[in-house]
């Protein structure tokens, strides 16, 4: 053991403040639920950095409504030393075109603090820390003073006296919106078996939150609407839809050999089941025959709906958009783009049969994946460079024993006018036949497929790009 770390270790018994900081330290994540659905996730994170201050961050993203994802991260970093003063803080919050910050600093014996509102293009935000941006703004004096003591004082007290429900504390808070130090009132409500619930009540947050015996929350209900609950990375970062969760196959009679060069293909359909419901517009006149084509398109021509910035699709994130133009290269016309995207997703993405789906921001880290994930990486990567992008959902032939079709993600990309079908995790620059859309109601299509119709497929024509 270092004599910094034995040092940090005998502290941490002694000091009541640095036992509430190490049982913080550490990454959290979340998921952002509203009304049963997940809208967004939350990351937190608190260390002391190797030159000894102490370090919280959060970071929260969410969508509410197509097209404007909101993110809102919040730093405070405080001193090495007793008292642990606060050297700096600040919160931003980000939407589409605009970022708003609130910015403190240690100036002399007291605080500074600023407050910023500017268009950016995305990804080119400043952070408080940087030079240029504190040159330029107003800096106003405060006339109070904030430490780790203070910030931790509701966890430190839990933890040293241990309270019967009924209990209240005031504590300090720090008030980005004011810009000040403000009282805030909690109530403990209950002490279970993983800690303690505690609510804190104002007309505008009223807030329920459940800690764990490290005083970490676990879960946080907000406004009585929102609940945020703690989970693994990949959870947060990931929801899959059921469709994607599925593994299912539909058996077809024999085997397509070469199938990416298949130009096109009749399949009948076989069970009980209705195809209209599934494919209206690929239906034969005896309306049980699939007439696929290469390049086959899901029928939705939506370009806005292709360029908005979801929770899944985070492209003004400034990783994505390196990554993109790193992709591109010195390509500068669309479909020249899109050729280089879907070669270099292609390699970039190491190929597993993945259980649980990877968000693009994981996947940057860790890139593994299966088809969503290829999917998903294109269409992020596209939709940062202007050209409108989807991941399209359905059933593609897979070289299996006994043969089939599987579920399998691929792209829509809109150049030169008109709406193309690729295939990333394949490298093709056509998609062949053999893919078939399914719905946009991908719970509908996986209830049709799934049900005890059993459906199969029964080859009735094949035709090669080579003749």
């Amino acid at each position: 053991m270092t004599l910094g770390a034995l040092n940090l270790s005998l502290t941490r018994c002694s000091d009541p403040v640095i036992k509430s900081a190490s049982g913080l330290a550490g990454e959290r994540w979340y998921r952002l639920m509203l009304n049963d659905q997940q809208v967004g996730f939350m990351h937190t994170d608190g260390y002391k950095h190797p030159l000894g201050d102490w370090v919280f961050k959060s970071d929260l993203r969410f969508v509410l409504t197509p097209g404007n994802p909101v993110r809102i991260e919040e730093t405070l970093i405080f001193g090495a030393y007793p008292p642990y003063s606060l050297r700096r803080a600040e919160q931003w919050h980000k939407r589409p075109g605009v970022a708003a910050g609130t910015l403190i600093r240690s100036s002399g014996d007291g605080y500074e603090t600023a407050r910023v509102q500017r268009r950016h293009k995305a990804g080119s935000f400043k952070s408080s820390a940087d030079t240029s941006l504190s040159a330029e703004l107003n800096w106003h004096a405060a006339n109070w003073a904030y430490d780790m003591g203070e910030y931790l004082a509701f966890e430190s007290w839990l933890l040293g006296n241990q309270p019967q429900p009924g209990a209240t504390r005031v504590v300090s808070t720090l008030d980005f919106s004011r810009g000040q130090v403000v009282p805030r009132v909690f109530r403990v409500e209950a002490r279970n078996r993983t800690g303690y619930v505690v609510e804190h009540a104002s007309p505008m947050d009223p807030s329920s939150i459940q800690l764990d015996d490290a005083m970490a929350p676990v879960t946080m209900t907000i406004s009585g609407l929102f609940e945020l609950q703690r989970v693994s990375a990949e959870v947060a970062l990931a929801p899959r839809t059921v469709l994607q969760a599925a593994s299912y196959f539909v058996p077809v009679d024999r085997p397509l050999p070469d199938h990416q060069n298949i130009s096109a293909l009749a399949l009948e359909i076989e069970g009980q089941i209705s195809p209209g419901d599934l494919w209206p517009d690929l239906l034969a006149e005896d309306g049980r025959t699939l007439r696929l084509g290469a390049n086959p398109l899901s029928g939705n021509n939506q370009r806005r709906s292709a360029l908005q910035e979801t929770s899944a699709f985070p492209i003004s994130d400034t990783r994505i958009r390196v990554l993109a133009r790193r992709a591109v290269g010195v390509a500068t016309r669309p479909a020249d783009q899109v050729t280089a995207l879907t070669s270099f997703v292609h390699d970039y993405v190491e190929y597993v049969e993945a259980g649980n789906s990877t968000h693009v921001l994981a996947l940057l880290d860790d890139p593994r994946g299966d088809c969503s994930e290829y999917a998903d990486l294109l269409t992020t990567l596209a939709r940062s460079l202007d050209i409108p992008s989807r991941t399209v959902f359905g059933l593609a032939y897979a070289d299996l024993t006994p043969p089939a079709f599987r579920f399998h993600a691929w792209n829509e990309v809109f150049v030169d006018g008109a709406w193309r079908s690729v295939d990333p995790t394949w490298n093709q620059l056509q998609v062949d036949a053999t893919h078939i859309p399914l719905p946009d109601n991908t719970a509908t299509a996986l209830r049709l497929l799934t049900g005890s119709g059993g459906l199969s497929f029964v080859v009735r024509e094949v035709r090669y790009r080579d003749g």
